[in-house]
């Protein structure tokens, strides 16, 4: 449902049973191109609502919600435990009466050190990631300006009978 303008308003798609009871759009749309052409003309009439078209003819396949929070829990388990052993100045040189120690700023020095060495294939995961999503959507932006121009140069030719776009062709 739809709440956001003045008067409040719901969009369904309708997938009706099939004669031996699978759910079928294609047996109650048509075709696979009446489909995509369906969901086209549905993603431009909310796009002001903030809604984008999915990449037409993508292989992506559809992940529970389980397997959505089991990934995002898998991420935020803590790599690298500091333990309280770890955080105790380390004896760096011994001698018969003394001994010289790790000061507060050596510890934190080797402590930070470890963090960042565990963390770096992670960071540098994360930075490509965020690179690649940036390239993604600057080609998603082409792809759907190149499609709009597509279609603005197909439209002159839209109800044309195969004689006449020969026709035109030869000219």
């Amino acid at each position: 449902i739809h709440r956001d303008e003045a008067t409040p308003h719901l969009s369904a798609f309708v997938v009706p049973l099939t004669q031996d009871k699978r759910l079928s759009a294609k047996e109650f749309i048509g075709s696979r191109d009446k489909m995509r052409a369906d969901q086209t003309t549905y993603a431009a009439c909310v796009v002001d609502l903030g809604l984008e078209r999915g990449i037409e003819g993508s292989k992506a396949t559809h992940q529970t919600i389980q397997q959505h929070y089991a990934a995002v829990e898998r991420g935020v388990q803590p790599l690298v435990a500091i333990t309280p052993k770890a955080v105790e100045p380390r004896v760096l040189r011994k001698g018969l009466f003394s001994s010289d120690v790790e000061t507060p700023e050596a510890v934190a020095e080797r402590l930070t050190k470890r963090i960042n060495e565990r963390y770096a294939g992670t960071i540098a995961r994360a930075s490509t990631a965020l690179q690649e999503r940036r390239r993604a959507k600057e080609m998603q932006d082409t792809a759907n300006s190149l499609r709009k121009r597509l279609e603005a140069l197909q439209e002159p030719f839209k109800g044309l009978s195969k004689a006449q776009m020969a026709e035109v062709l030869q000219v």
